[in-house]
């Protein structure tokens, strides 16, 4: 999160994957690692700051403990923009209330306040005439599961501790987006008898035997499957993660060989949950990004192959969220007539 703000989706940690040479050089690595740059989110478009949004106590915590992020409370879409229930923005927002409206409001219409150097942003307010507000069902979507260009897809996360390594295995994949492993991983390129290396722990701070890497199966952004959150809304789901770890000790031995972590039940521990993509367009997507897709449906691809057999979601890890059910998919795949003549009023731009 933060990265998609800018626009940025990472490359893969493959040499096959890295950035095209700049006037003869290799692009520059952002934090290790080198991105595609995609759309960015409006509101980063317009100079608006992560603390615009984001309060004291949604990032450095209110003295609670939560049991999942999006548990934290957190200023809405609707809090600025107003929404369904109420149109108008929350004026107890600093930026936009009695505190900033002497200096913000114009001709009657509110403006937002950046803590960019107290740039003064229109404020555009929600409208229920609007494509696709004007849907009553529509209320229960979240605004990011419509407005929301692209999102975070990354399937198959294999991750591997070894102990002991041999050089020529990692001459295409030496960059994994940490430059203390990347350094690691090329000296051991001039060593061709096996090493036993050593990493530092960013959890305790101090170097220990073995490394991790990690490696995808495939990564998306246009996918985004749909899901029930903890307060009953549509929302984009992302898989959080479909790990499997791989363990090789300093003998070659490999006690753990692509295991995938365990739920308390028994059942296979991945999980789709949802979240909020900071990838926020001024229009939503087509009306077909949602209705009658298998991907949107969470019924993942027709014919699918071992990697992409992984968009199909698994459930939530918390109880209160949960995939679609077997009604709302049928709405989705199955639209009705009446849906049918709203989306052609829409195509026709009425």
């Amino acid at each position: 999160m933060g990265a998609d703000y800018e626009g940025l989706f990472e490359h893969d940690y493959t040499s096959t994957y890295r950035s095209p040479l700049v006037e003869g050089k290799p692009a520059p690595m952002i934090y290790g690692l080198d991105y595609h740059h995609l759309a960015g989110d409006i509101h980063a478009e317009k100079g608006l700051l992560c603390i615009d949004c984001h309060r004291k106590k949604d990032v450095m915590g209110d003295g609670r403990a939560y049991s999942y992020q999006m548990e934290v409370p957190k200023r809405s879409c609707a809090a600025c923009h107003g929404g369904p229930d109420n149109a108008a923005p929350d004026l107890s927002i600093t930026a936009i209330g009695p505190k900033a409206l002497s200096k913000a409001r114009e001709d009657g219409k509110f403006l937002f306040v950046s803590k960019n150097k107290g740039r003064k942003h229109p404020l555009p307010l929600y409208s229920g005439e609007s494509t696709g507000h004007d849907i009553p069902a529509h209320s229960r979507v979240r605004c990011s599961a419509c407005h929301a260009q692209w999102s975070y897809q990354d399937y198959g996360l294999s991750l591997i501790r070894e102990d002991v390594i041999e050089g020529y295995k990692w001459t295409y994949s030496t960059t994994q987006g940490d430059p203390y492993l990347r350094q690691v991983l090329e000296e051991q390129l001039h060593h061709p008898e096996k090493k036993y290396p050593i990493s530092m722990d960013w959890v305790s701070g101090e170097a220990g035997p073995g490394i991790w890497s990690a490696g995808w199966r495939f990564r998306r952004w246009e996918f985004m499957p749909l899901g029930v959150d903890h307060e009953n809304r549509y929302a984009v789901l992302r898989p959080l993660y479909q790990y499997l770890i791989t363990y090789v000790d300093r003998l070659g031995n490999v006690p753990l060989d692509s295991v995938i972590p365990s739920r308390l039940d028994g059942s296979r521990g991945w999980a789709f949950m949802p979240y909020v993509p900071h990838t926020v367009s001024p229009f939503g997507r087509s009306c077909d990004s949602c209705h009658q897709n298998r991907v949107a449906a969470g019924l993942g691809l027709k014919n699918p192959t071992m990697d992409t057999a992984l968009i199909t979601p698994s459930p939530p890890s918390v109880k209160t969220m949960r995939l679609l059910n077997p009604e709302e998919r049928k709405k989705l795949m199955e639209p009705s007539r009446k849906w049918r003549k709203e989306r052609l009023k829409a195509l026709a731009g009425n």
